[in-house]
């Protein structure tokens, strides 16, 4: 299947202004180049896992990725000012407190 038939047949189900056939190119170019690292989500894992100090060029030479692909995968969060860390924090603390009155898979049937 090329891009030109995936924006047709889109283009049928949610209508003409769902994907443009540029956008469709773009995306089965840099799905076909190898720029998806969904599959290799569980070796990165591992290798940081493995050696918490290893480098993010090393873990991308050892996995065969891109290594700009890599970063923007798996950003820092370097860039939170003082407020968005202390909103992050306090939100993980409601939601832990939250699962330890009303635990998640007790709700799940």
């Amino acid at each position: 299947k090329n891009a030109t038939q995936a924006t047709n047949e889109i283009s049928e189900v949610y209508g003409g202004d769902a994907v443009s056939a540029r956008v469709a190119q773009q995306r089965f170019a840099r799905f076909r180049s190898g720029q998806t690292i969904i599959e290799k989500v569980d070796e990165i894992m591992g290798k940081i896992g493995q050696d918490r100090h290893i480098s993010s060029h090393d873990i991308a030479k050892e996995v065969n990725i891109n290594y700009q692909m890599f970063l923007n995968h798996f950003k820092k969060a370097e860039k939170l000012s003082e407020e968005n860390l202390m909103d992050r924090i306090n939100i993980c603390g409601s939601l832990l407190k939250r699962n330890e009155i009303e635990p998640f898979l007790k709700r799940v049937r």
